[in-house]
């Protein structure tokens, strides 16, 4: 059953992130600025 311990793992780890990061619109620069440094700092 550690396979299915693993998938658990990668669905919590999922999950925290779209939790953390939701999906939203880019609006203007602004937006599009603060979205890049979020990615840079993944």
């Amino acid at each position: 059953m550690a396979t299915m311990a693993r998938i658990s793992e990668i669905d919590e780890t999922y999950l925290a992130m779209v939790k953390a990061f939701p999906l939203q619109r880019i609006r203007d620069d602004a937006e599009l600025d603060a979205s890049i440094a979020v990615i840079d700092d993944l």
